[in-house]
């Protein structure tokens, strides 16, 4: 069933709100601190996400599905496959990645057992990771394309 328009609103601010306080303070940061960020009660992030370990997890694979679509997308545009790991190295720090992705992904490689994304954010365009290729990628420990 799609979310109503206020619950996909909702979902969007928790988790960007999410993505910097786990940024900023790490893993360890309250859930707490990402519902006042989000202005939304910390009953709006626990309905969609029942712990901070499932929208960890959620966050790492979003995370991890964006940076393997851009790099299939320089690797198809650039016919010098090191142009397009520069390209592809270039977009991932500027995009603020690198502070956030690599400690969101070793918490969810610990074998967190959640929800998978599309069943959490329910019908948000946008708001989980693509299906596309995932049976073509390889897989690493937790379940996250590599």
């Amino acid at each position: 069933m799609p979310l109503r328009t206020d619950a996909r609103r909702n979902l969007r601010h928790v988790l960007s709100a999410a993505r910097d306080v786990f940024g900023e303070q790490g893993y360890d940061a309250p859930i707490e601190e990402v519902a006042r960020r989000a202005r939304v009660g910390v009953g709006t992030v626990y309905r969609r996400f029942p712990t901070k370990e499932a929208l960890v997890q959620y966050i790492a694979e979003e995370e991890t599905q964006r940076l393997t679509d851009r790099a299939l997308e320089a690797l198809a545009r650039e016919d010098e496959p090191w142009r397009a790991l520069e390209g592809f190295v270039r977009y991932s720090a500027a995009s603020g990645t690198s502070r956030l992705l690599p400690e969101l992904l070793a918490a969810a490689a610990e074998g967190v057992e959640s929800p998978p994304p599309a069943a959490v954010a329910g019908a948000v365009p946008g708001a989980g990771p693509a299906e596309a290729g995932a049976g073509r990628l390889p897989r690493q420990r937790g379940g996250l394309p590599l």
